[in-house]
């Protein structure tokens, strides 16, 4: 497995129970595997078959893996990244939902300001995404936000936005407002 056909989905976060199980964090927004899990060991990416996976609070997901058995061999996994396939078709997405890994590098459009730039990031925060744009020398920080979104045009690899008055002004430097 190559690594730069991956993106980094989460990590396992604890162990849970005596008999391996562990929990593993996903990143807000991106899909629970349900039949593999992929993990950096050692800067070699390895599959592991799933046997269950099950929702629990704080964002955390079980997951009872076939190889592992004990709470130690559980334990040594905590801190190793979880990964998914960039290629893999992911489920598909609706309205103003996207995967992180699906939007880096499409263009971002303001209904005002046009075309700002390249989404270099999606940056994971508790309460919200933050698109990371790159304008010339600046950056602009978006929020993901539903309310903000217009439209994902996948297609043509740009997502529109409507932001809140004076939030790119900050970033640019520039007044859209005229003076009085």
């Amino acid at each position: 497995m190559n690594i730069e056909d991956y993106f980094v989905l989460g990590y396992i976060a604890k162990t849970i129970g005596l008999k391996g199980e562990i929990g593993v964090k996903i990143q807000k927004g991106e899909p629970i595997p349900t039949s593999v899990l992929i993990l950096k060991i050692n800067n070699q990416l390895q599959s592991f078959p799933i046997i269950k996976t099950t929702p629990r609070s704080n964002g955390i997901t079980a997951i009872q893996l076939k190889d592992v058995k004990t709470i130690e061999q559980a334990e040594g996994l905590i801190g190793t990244e979880v990964y998914h396939p960039f290629d893999k078709s992911l489920p598909e997405t609706t309205g103003t939902d996207f995967y992180t890994a699906q939007v880096k590098g499409y263009t971002l459009h303001d209904s005002v300001y046009g075309e700002l730039g390249s989404i270099e990031d999606v940056l994971q925060f508790p309460q919200q995404r933050i698109f990371q744009v790159k304008k010339g020398f600046k950056e602009i920080l978006i929020p993901a936000v539903a309310d903000f979104i217009i439209k994902i045009d996948h297609t043509n690899r740009a997502v529109f936005v409507k932001t809140p008055e004076g939030l790119v002004d900050l970033y640019l430097g520039t007044n859209s407002q005229e003076e009085e």
